[in-house]
């Protein structure tokens, strides 16, 4: 897991988690809840008091960061590898 400051300093909120990776064997365990959890506790410790997220459209972790109270507040367009894809950010308004 990677987080911290909002990188592009354009958005509203001033945390952001930049990336998680589980082992999918251990997906759905409750791993991913416990270490978002501690991100947040983390954060708000350090002074921060709002969080989003990037994912890239067809990505399931969206349904985790809804479940996490997340909600869809923005859209953009990236390139990768010279194709165009939708990205969301999930927001948390106060972590």
């Amino acid at each position: 897991m990677s987080f911290g400051m909002e990188r592009d300093n354009k958005q509203a909120e001033d945390g952001e988690l930049y990336a998680v990776y589980l082992l999918e064997e251990i997906q759905g365990q409750g791993w991913g809840r416990q270490l978002f959890k501690r991100m947040v506790d983390i954060l708000k410790a350090k002074g921060f008091s709002t969080l989003l997220v990037w994912v890239l459209d067809g990505n399931p972790a969206i349904q985790f960061y809804r479940a996490m109270g997340g909600e869809v507040t923005k859209q953009k367009e990236i390139v990768i590898g010279g194709e165009t894809h939708l990205e969301y950010a999930l927001s948390w308004p106060q972590i």
